[in-house]
């Protein structure tokens, strides 16, 4: 009787069981890579050390001319330093070539090319009239003297670009025209008779070349 009953409530609780559903826990587990960790190391930065070296200072040679008209004028350039009370770069020496500077003398010939030149000494003012008493001049009849041309004539290149101021007869007050050395002494300004013995000049020596020619006034 009592395995009867047992087996009854047994068979019950199967009963009971089949009928309720059970509910389903559906777990998904995701497994997610790690985190990229790469580190890009940027060798641009740290490898650039370029330097821009600047040459064109270093090949430029070109030099700025030392001696220069400026404004032809016409009273003679004033003394430089060194001239012994000359006016420009005073007496030449006596003997090898013009060196740079500012030179008075007679113009013999002249092209775009060279120049041939007979250097003289040209003083003005006081210095003119102690440079006459020391030759002898007590009475200096202007306010220049002249010492005789030296008696070598110097041959010197013309520079590219070189100009000749040419004392303008016809302006009133006198004034100066220029020309290149392809134009003068063709087309002067008609003052004075240039090249040759009655041309009188100053040549402005750079680099060993004449940049620039004066004719110098004389009353």
């Amino acid at each position: 009787m009592r395995s009867r009953r047992l087996l009854a409530a047994f068979t019950l609780l199967l009963a009971g069981c089949g009928g309720d559903s059970v509910a389903s826990t559906s777990v998904t587990t995701t497994t997610q890579p790690p985190a990229s960790t790469t580190t890009a190391a940027s060798t641009t930065a740290a490898a650039s050390t370029t330097t821009a070296a600047s040459t064109t200072t270093a090949a430029s040679t070109t030099t700025e001319p030392s001696f220069t008209v400026g404004s032809p004028g016409l009273y003679p350039p004033d003394p430089l330093p060194g001239s012994a009370g000359a006016n420009g770069s005073g007496c030449p020496p006596w003997s090898g070539a013009l060196p740079d500077g500012v030179w008075f003398g007679k113009l013999l010939d002249a092209s775009v090319a060279a120049v041939r030149f007979n250097p003289g000494c040209f003083y003005f003012g006081d210095a003119a009239a102690a440079a006459a008493a020391a030759d002898g001049i007590a009475d200096l009849p202007s306010p220049h003297y002249l010492r005789d041309p030296l008696p070598d004539t110097a041959d010197l290149p013309v520079a590219l670009g070189a100009v000749a101021y040419s004392i303008d007869k016809h302006a009133d007050p006198l004034g100066f025209l220029t020309f290149s050395l392809e134009e003068w002494p063709a087309r002067s300004g008609g003052y004075t008779l240039c090249p040759g013995e009655g041309c009188a000049v100053w040549l402005y020596v750079n680099g060993g070349r004449v940049t620039e020619i004066v004719e110098q006034y004389l009353p």
